[in-house]
């Protein structure tokens, strides 16, 4: 079974200044953490029966990539292809 980002939203909050990012994923190899890409750099969500959710201070994002794998010691290697999402 191949590994892959099945649900995938991106919203702004009521403040317009954060995005809430959340999904869900099918797994095949082990993974821990979703690497969220904005143009303010990365942030990591930890994975908890395979759903994640964060909220990203990013006031001017337009579209946010997600990658799910295994980031430890301060190491990220994705299992997944990289999915993107517009921000809604």
């Amino acid at each position: 079974m191949k590994s892959k980002i099945t649900k995938l939203t991106a919203k702004k909050t009521a403040s317009k200044r954060y995005v809430k990012v959340k999904g869900t994923v099918t797994l095949g190899k082990k993974a821990n953490y979703a690497r969220i890409k904005t143009y303010k750099g990365n942030r990591y969500a930890k994975l908890k029966s395979h759903k994640f959710s964060k909220k990203v201070y990013a006031p001017k994002a337009k579209k946010v990539s997600v990658a799910v794998g295994h980031y430890v010691h301060g190491h990220f290697s994705r299992v997944t292809p990289v999915k993107t999402v517009q921000v809604k």
